[in-house]
């Protein structure tokens, strides 16, 4: 990446020019931009969501659906009749903050949210005045694309410089790694895989990352079994598991232990036996790394717990694999 190309010097050149057009905007106007651009995506949000599920191959639709719309409208609502620059109501201490644009922000983008994680992106950053970039993940390019196409229509209707928003062509690891080092570029939002979070944050240009979720929660003695069950199962059967932030580990106090396995299978968990657990353990990951397999991520309880071989009455929307602690290791642990 010693050698840019000159593509990306275009690219961050016109980003650049087009940061400085918005800089001059009133909120008012700014905020106006923020309502087409929400409103664009929350119209196209099931078909967008069907796009990513066809081109991915995981998640589902209905829940990438609500997902589209909430990192939209919901998104967009929060950012109304708030300050983009300028000064900041005073804290508790009497000190005020004078918010002022980065200039260019690089945006990766995951495969597990191609639509939601840019339209959130967007509007933050035109929201700050600033210009975005993105790189999409390469399993979800088509639908990132396309996303980045439909907001673009709307920069052209509220009179918007084109280049506030665009994609990285033919985009690469080494091609990324080329935008993450450029001068040009001020900051990077890096949602991704441990690697490319990594990346970012060794770039030398300034990042916000996250990469994957791995989320203990602590179930203890005073816990409502019931709704802690509920909530997990509500939380991890989401999207079919692929949100970083839904609980992956759960530590159980054995005083409600018995009460929250009941639970949970009442609440559409299977809790696996030791022998149901090593037959699932078996299927998904790869012996040899430890690694899950591509086959099943993003894919439903159901389908897992079938290949499996694990069978319930009623239907299946999360597995749990019990393990004692002092067996807590390898890629369960």
């Amino acid at each position: 990446a010693a050698e840019l190309d000159p593509a990306v010097d275009q690219a961050v050149a016109a980003a650049a020019a087009a940061q400085a057009v918005l800089a001059g905007w009133s909120e008012g106007r700014v905020e106006a931009l923020l309502d087409g651009v929400a409103l664009a995506v929350a119209q196209e949000a099931e078909e967008l969501a069907a796009a990513t599920v066809a081109e991915t191959g995981i998640g589902n639709v209905a829940d990438k659906t609500f997902k589209n719309r909430f990192a939209s409208l919901e998104v967009n609502r929060t950012l109304q009749g708030r300050p983009g620059i300028g000064p900041r109501p005073p804290d508790e201490r009497g000190v005020t903050e004078i918010a002022s644009p980065v200039g260019v922000v690089l945006g990766l983008i995951p495969m597990t949210n191609p639509v939601a994680t840019l339209v959130f992106k967007t509007l933050i950053c035109l929201k700050a005045r600033n210009a975005l970039i993105v790189s999409h993940h390469p399993a979800a390019v088509g639908v990132g694309v396309g996303t980045v196409e439909l907001i673009g229509t709307v920069l052209q209707e509220h009179g918007a410089p084109l280049a506030l928003l665009q994609s990285v062509e033919r985009a690469s690891r080494t091609r990324t790694a080329m935008f993450m080092r450029h001068p040009g570029v001020s900051l990077i939002l890096a949602t991704g895989g441990t690697a490319m979070v990594r990346a970012a944050y060794s770039s030398g240009t300034p990042a916000i990352g996250v990469g994957s979720g791995n989320v203990p929660a602590l179930v203890c003695t005073d816990a409502d079994p019931v709704a802690a069950a509920e909530a997990v199962v509500q939380s991890k059967a989401f999207d079919h598991g692929i949100i970083c932030g839904s609980e992956d580990n759960l530590v159980v106090d054995a005083a409600v232990a018995a009460r929250f396995r009941a639970a949970l299978e009442a609440a559409g968990a299977a809790v696996c036996t030791e022998e149901e657990a090593a037959r699932v353990a078996a299927h998904a990951f790869d012996p040899a790394d430890g690694h899950l397999r591509r086959e099943v991520l993003g894919q439903a309880a159901q389908a897992i717990a079938a290949a499996a071989g694990v069978r319930r009455d009623g239907p299946v929307r999360v597995l749990v694999l019990p393990q004692p602690l002092d067996q807590v290791g390898g890629p369960l642990g």
